[in-house]
């Protein structure tokens, strides 16, 4: 389990455990991750690969939706924590996910959460224009926007993924991004009060639980893949249609091709 506090997670590796009511449903580790910086990604990846040699599912549920600001590389957060570190994370232990598949006989799966709010995003211009995206504080992005653009990544990088393990017959690995709807967590901590306690109403009656979100989640993971899309988009535990600007390989390569640019100096364990 990769979270950002150390503390918070062993808190919540405890309660886990007592769930299970002592049954012994296998082994939780907590590790220390923080998508805001790329150093972070490169010592966790470094961490684990050290650690473990196998690798089944990686879900990517980590995310934020704030005002303006900026990762530790000066890039814009929204894009930074909920696309590019994932696709950091990914870069790293995508051979581990493969051998693993090849190796064991195994169908392992690469789960990216994204959000509906990815339909924001229209045109091949509002994803890739890199001057929005680096050296800026997110100030010239509406806050929803930013957001969305982040969670639209999600989708594409989840397409380019696909495309990526399909040249290895061997393996069978699937790739999948969803929308869990729209769930009572903390993802929305930092936006502007109004924002807030418009969600903390919204909450009482319309906002789903977190055991409720994470159904979607749960069934791409348990299910075989050859009764899912690869590269496909869910909600609600059913494959659902994105913008077409997402199936072009052309915008799934440059996308690649801009992170792997804004990643280049932690590209090395």
């Amino acid at each position: 389990m990769a979270v950002r506090n150390v503390e918070r997670g062993e808190v919540e590796k405890k309660e886990l455990v007592e769930l299970c009511g002592g049954k012994k449903v296998g082994k939780l580790i907590v590790m220390k991750l923080d998508l805001e910086d790329l150093e972070s990604v490169r010592e966790f990846s470094r961490q684990f690969l050290k650690d473990f040699t196998r690798l089944d599912i990686l879900v990517n549920n980590a995310g934020l939706a704030q005002g303006p600001g900026v990762s530790k590389q000066q890039i814009e957060l929204h894009f930074a924590v909920n696309h590019l570190g994932h696709f950091l994370l990914v870069r790293f232990l995508k051979d581990l996910i493969q051998e693993t598949s090849v190796k064991y006989s195994k169908q392992c799966k690469v789960i990216n959460v994204s959000s509906e709010a990815h339909y924001r995003v229209i045109t091949e211009n509002d994803i890739l224009d890199a001057d929005k995206l680096v050296n800026q504080d997110g100030s010239n992005l509406p806050m929803l926007f930013a957001y969305g653009h982040s969670k639209f990544c999600n989708v594409i990088f989840t397409k380019s993924l696909a495309r990526y393990f399909k040249q290895d017959p061997k393996a069978n690995v699937g790739c999948y991004s969803l929308h869990p709807g729209v769930v009572s967590t903390n993802v929305f901590r930092h936006s502007p009060t109004i924002v807030r306690g418009i969600l903390s109403m919204l909450s009482l009656y319309f906002l789903k639980t977190p055991e409720s979100g994470a159904q979607t989640q749960i069934f791409l993971a348990l299910e075989k893949n050859e009764k899912l899309s690869n590269g496909g988009y869910y909600k609600d535990c059913s494959a659902r249609e994105v913008r077409p600007v997402a199936n072009s390989e052309n915008v799934q390569d440059r996308l690649w091709t801009l992170s792997e640019n804004l990643c280049k100096d932690f590209a090395s364990l």
